[in-house]
């Protein structure tokens, strides 16, 4: 196990590949100071990138947490026994890693929860082989730990395509609440980190769940009254491309959700809670029929919403109801 615990900057690295420009193949962050405003040491901050078959983004995911230039970072890396040129980078990069493994695992969640095991920082996150970070977010996530020491943090982000390319941000809300959380899961993983005790406190990831685990995690926290802190600023860019989760597994991330929905009112069955759970799926249903044209499940999950609180309906919701229902009629008839 090592740590590095120095600026490393572009000529530390191996060359970026030809035709590679911008953060972080041709530019870094600035290097942190020596110390914090009060004279202490930076907080070690531990990031753990979980990854299986991600080659063609892998490279561009390391270079982006090395070349934040912070003085104090553990930098872990769990291959899940990867078959394209996901290890060959790997290596490229290993010396400034501090620990990197290529083995089959059980799926992401166990993938993050053994890397969990190696770290010994006091802030903990971890970045999927597919997402990068923004210059300068290290330092502006440890004078947040400095100023707040929070349980969660979290910054904007925006989603980018297969080349980097901007498509939209991430809807951003600086005070939440967990009902927000429940109603419209607006932390964006890729731009929060943990307070490691929180951690130990709480518990690690949900290894039942793949694609709803982080949602869990916020909502566990937010259920023990977790001191949240957030940075206005985009910490990191989620990519979307075919093989991303998000974009093939869609129907999983709602089975989960339900699970972890279910759970959530076992425990706390409160008006507050019903209500956000139930707005929740009204948005499922209409990102169902909206996005995907999917009117079955837009009519699931409207059920769905009424069957948990028939007061969180609105207009929107209304209409698209009675969209579903006129198109069902215009197909029995034909």
């Amino acid at each position: 196990m090592r740590t590095k615990a120095h600026h490393l900057s572009l000529e530390d690295l191996p060359t970026p590949p030809a035709g590679k420009t911008g953060f972080p193949w041709t530019e870094q962050s600035q290097p942190s100071p020596d110390r914090l405003p009060d004279g202490s040491e930076y907080p070690r901050i531990s990031i753990v990138t979980p990854s299986y078959n991600q080659g063609a983004f892998l490279e561009e995911t390391i270079r982006s947490v090395l070349l934040q230039s912070y003085p104090n970072l553990e930098y872990i890396i769990m291959d899940g026994g990867s078959t394209d040129n996901s290890v060959e980078i790997i290596k490229k990069y290993e010396s400034f890693l501090t620990y990197w493994v290529s083995k089959p695992d059980n799926g992401q969640t166990n993938a993050i929860n053994e890397g969990f095991s190696y770290i010994n920082g006091e802030i903990f996150t971890w970045l999927n082989s597919d997402d990068v970070y923004t210059p300068d977010v290290l330092r502006n996530i440890a004078k947040a730990f400095w100023k707040d020491n929070f349980n969660l943090c979290y910054g904007q982000c925006e989603f980018v395509d297969t080349e980097g390319g901007f498509l939209f941000s991430w809807p951003y809300v600086e005070n939440l609440t967990l009902s927000t959380i429940l109603e419209k899961n607006l932390i964006p993983q890729p731009s929060c980190f943990l307070n490691t005790q929180s951690i130990r406190e709480s518990g690690l990831l949900d290894e039942r769940l793949q694609y709803a685990f982080d949602y869990e995690y916020w909502v566990r926290l937010l259920l023990r009254d977790a001191k949240v802190t957030s940075i206005p600023v985009v910490l990191s860019k989620y990519r979307l491309h075919d093989l991303s989760k998000t974009q093939s597994s869609r129907h999983k991330f709602d089975v989960e959700m339900e699970r972890i929905h279910q759970e959530v009112l076992e425990q706390n069955d409160t008006n507050r809670i019903r209500r956000a759970i139930a707005k929740c799926y009204a948005r499922f249903a209409n990102e169902h029929y909206f996005w995907h044209h999917d009117r079955a499940r837009s009519m699931f999950y409207f059920h769905k919403m009424l069957q948990t609180d028939p007061f969180a309906c609105d207009l929107l919701g209304l209409k698209v109801y009675v969209k579903n229902l006129l198109n069902r009629k215009h197909y029995a008839k034909s």
